[in-house]
């Protein structure tokens, strides 16, 4: 995807007569473009395997956009938090697929309660959870994501109210499911902006990066 991005930023930078830094930032938003479509339709295909495509993008988009502004740990290349994105999301999929239909409305409702409490929390205390490579040095801007991913979190509530509204006044039998697919992202977003989430994508990131090397090698 590096190679395609920056193919893509020299013939635009060329045929615009653009300078190096305007040629690194369309590649830059090329390769984000690129890796978000190449994960979308990844989850979509393997949500198709396991008969929840709806559920497994819910999880994905609940997940991603959070990230966009509260930040969080990264792979170490582009390939790993494709495997590892795509990985977390089905996984997801399959166990609320398994354990979903033994969860009530009650049960749904204080997770929920607990799960945004906590999350409104720890983004006041952990985000933005910078990238070391592009620290934010700017106050403003750390409030300003801060407030963004707030404002992200009520949009989340107010989907999941509506969810168990439809489905318990509306029969809408998905309802349950979806929400807990809205809780599923949010709260594996938030668990990567604490230290031991930190720990753990680090220690998943190191295997997945030794058991494609071994692959590669044979």
């Amino acid at each position: 995807m590096e190679k395609t991005s920056n193919y893509i930023a020299q013939r635009v930078s060329l045929s615009l007569n653009l300078d190096k830094d305007a040629e690194e930032v369309i590649a830059y938003g090329t390769f984000a473009i690129l890796q978000t479509f190449i994960s979308i339709l990844l989850i979509l295909l393997l949500g198709i395997v396991f008969n929840a495509p709806v559920l497994s993008l819910i999880i994905y988009l609940s997940w991603s956009i959070l990230r966009k502004y509260t930040g969080g740990v990264h792979a170490s290349n582009s390939l790993n938090c494709l495997i590892l994105g795509t990985i977390i999301c089905i996984t997801y999929t399959f166990l609320i697929q398994k354990l979903g239909k033994f969860i009530d409305l009650n049960l749904v409702v204080i997770l929920g309660f607990s799960i945004f409490s906590f999350s409104f929390f720890l983004v006041q205390k952990f985000a933005p959870c910078e990238d070391p490579n592009k620290p934010i040095r700017s106050e403003i801007k750390k409030i300003e994501a801060r407030k963004k991913a707030n404002i992200f979190l009520e949009i989340c509530i107010s989907i999941s109210i509506l969810l168990i509204f439809l489905y318990k006044f509306m029969n809408f039998k998905y309802g349950l499911i979806y929400t807990l697919g809205i809780y599923a992202g949010i709260t594996f977003q938030i668990f990567t902006l604490t230290p031991l989430g930190h720990l753990f994508i680090n220690k998943i990131d190191s295997l997945l990066s030794k058991t494609l090397i071994f692959f590669i090698r044979r």
